[in-house]
């Protein structure tokens, strides 16, 4: 982010703390432009493409993209910075990408092989590859990193016989689910639609009060075990379900874009005090050293 922050700073890029895939329209003319002028005209779509954002994106910036009316493209940009630096890199990528959305399909045939296998221990066995042989790059030609090759696979006819000239084997096993590491879960709020980009930042810092950040995961300390299964559960567990954070999400959206916010704004607030009011009767008030002591599993 540091590196985003410079390129920001600089004018190179726009406002970066945004998850909106949205561009504006001179970033379009810009990408559109430099496109006619650095490629054939089939890559040229005949209309813009446009992308719409998430429930959840930062609606007030467009995506992250390279600043001004007319690009600053990556060979300009290695006047100030070498090619091997971080700020180079990162500046290629975005222009890369703004580039490529604003490009023409990329074009392929997919071709699958299933291959019968008679074993004489194991019976039959049936091996699968797919493999594409791209006629037209589109888009995948703006990078290096988006042509990757793929396998080309010989013309077979159902029925044909071929012969195995080498075979091995790998030994795997279904491992648990990972633990959240802080990326992760930033991004499975995103796909649950909970939280904003200027949120998430906040949510981490109060989370890893009770986790800790271990070997690249979040692990919870005692006390976080305590207070998710003797406080939080038993207690608020209608309000720490993913439905619950998003339809809160929703509910502040629709007072945002009401007719009369602050009247809106008001009532919800009036009827979210009732509702908790109503809840801690319910409970009454639990003995705090129960709440916080967990037995250890030794």
């Amino acid at each position: 982010m540091s590196i985003a922050q410079r390129l920001y700073q600089e004018g190179l890029i726009t406002y970066m703390r945004t998850d909106s895939i949205r561009l504006s329209d001179v970033a379009i003319k810009a990408s559109r432009e430099y496109i006619s002028s650095n490629f054939s005209s089939e890559h040229l779509p005949s209309e813009p493409n446009f992308y719409g954002d998430s429930k959840n994106a930062q609606a007030a910036h467009e995506a992250i993209r390279p600043s001004g009316e007319s690009f600053t493209t990556p060979q300009e940009l290695l006047k100030k910075y070498k090619e091997d630096s971080d700020e180079f890199k990162l500046y290629e990528l975005i222009f890369n990408v703004t580039i490529a959305s604003q490009m023409s399909e990329a074009r392929g045939i997919t071709k699958t092989i299933d291959l019968e296998v008679i074993d004489n221990i194991f019976g039959s066995i049936v091996l699968g590859i797919s493999g594409t042989t791209w006629t037209f790059g589109g888009y995948r030609d703006i990078a290096k990193n988006l042509t990757e090759q793929s396998q080309e696979l010989p013309d077979l006819q159902k029925g044909d016989k071929v012969e195995i000239t080498k075979s091995d084997y790998e030994k795997k096993y279904t491992n648990p689910p990972n633990r959240y590491s802080s990326t992760s879960l930033i991004n499975k709020l995103e796909e649950l639609g909970i939280g904003r980009p200027s949120t998430y930042v906040s949510i981490i810092e109060s989370i890893t009060s009770v986790f800790i950040n271990s070997e690249s995961s979040l692990k919870p300390r005692i006390i976080a075990l305590a207070m998710i299964n003797k406080f939080m559960k038993p207690y608020f567990d209608p309000y720490i379900n993913y439905k619950f954070s998003k339809e809160m999400e929703d509910k502040l959206d629709e007072i945002l874009e009401s007719n009369s916010p602050e009247e809106a704004k008001v009532n919800f607030l009036n009827e979210s005090y009732k509702k908790i009011q109503d809840h801690v009767r319910k409970y009454g008030e639990p003995d705090p050293v129960s709440l916080t002591s967990y037995p250890l599993p030794f």
